[in-house]
């Protein structure tokens, strides 16, 4: 642009977040106006916040992620907290997420996985299983087994969970 750099202006947003009144100064006098300037600002903290949010999901979203960060400051060794520092300091996002998905197997080792539910809750216990041959004999000779079927088949259902019998 005419000799003008605009790294330096990209470099201030980066550390500030934000421009300057002296920079939107020399910006308006190259003919750029405070709106352009501030669209550009917010298509970059979108794009951010987007590579945020996918590197976010990589770890199970952002509470896991802030658990898997706390626990690598001590569950990590010195060499690891290095490569990881690395990806993230490289600004390749590919990098990075890869460096979070190896964190969080990691972690993952250590604590384990909350189970994804399908429906959103707990299945419901199966039958309660018998755990003595006298139980089992009480039971087929209660009268309702001969003659109710929904009784046969929950003694049926029991001796199936008895692993023991």
């Amino acid at each position: 642009m005419g000799g003008v750099e605009i790294s330096a202006f990209e470099k201030e947003f980066q550390e500030a977040g934000k421009f300057s009144d002296d920079s939107y100064a020399k910006l308006a006098a190259l003919g750029i106006p405070k709106t352009m300037v501030d669209q550009y600002a917010a298509g970059v903290v979108a794009a951010q916040n987007a590579q945020r949010a996918e590197i976010y999901s990589v770890a199970g979203g952002e509470q896991n992620f802030a658990q898997i960060v706390q626990w690598a400051q001590t569950g990590l060794s010195d060499a690891e907290k290095t490569a990881y520092n690395d990806a993230v300091k490289s600004g390749n996002v590919a990098a990075v997420k890869l460096a979070v998905s190896g964190m969080a197997a990691k972690y993952q080792q250590n604590y384990g996985r909350d189970p994804k539910l399908v429906s959103g809750r707990a299945s419901a216990p199966g039958p309660e299983a018998f755990t003595t041959w006298a139980q089992v004999t009480k039971a087929m000779s209660d009268p309702r087994y001969d003659s109710d079927p929904a009784y046969r088949a929950e003694v049926e259902n029991r001796i199936a969970a008895s692993k023991t019998l």
